[in-house]
């Protein structure tokens, strides 16, 4: 039987350099001893060049997959506030 791991992060932590991408890389190594993960896989914009993850994973061999969307106008991230319909006075 084959299981699924999710682990949420912030995008700050995946930036390569950044002081949270060194826990990252522990826990992904902590999953991969513990429960046999294997692969990463990633939302990543290739903008940026490697992620943290990838740049770890390409050095122990682990694979790795960038499962984000396209930067295409229709998978844009909507930065205006988000407001609960309830909220609102009739």
């Amino acid at each position: 039987m084959k299981s699924i791991v999710i682990l949420a992060t912030m995008h700050e932590n995946q930036i390569l350099g950044n002081a949270g991408s060194s826990g990252l890389e522990q826990r992904v190594d902590y999953f991969k001893s513990k429960l046999g993960v294997q692969i990463v896989m990633e939302e990543w914009s290739k903008k940026k060049g490697k992620s943290a993850a990838e740049t770890f994973t390409d050095k122990s061999g682990f694979p790795w997959a960038n499962v984000g969307t396209p930067d295409e106008p229709q998978f844009r991230t909507y930065w205006g506030p988000v407001n609960y319909p309830g909220d609102r006075k009739l």
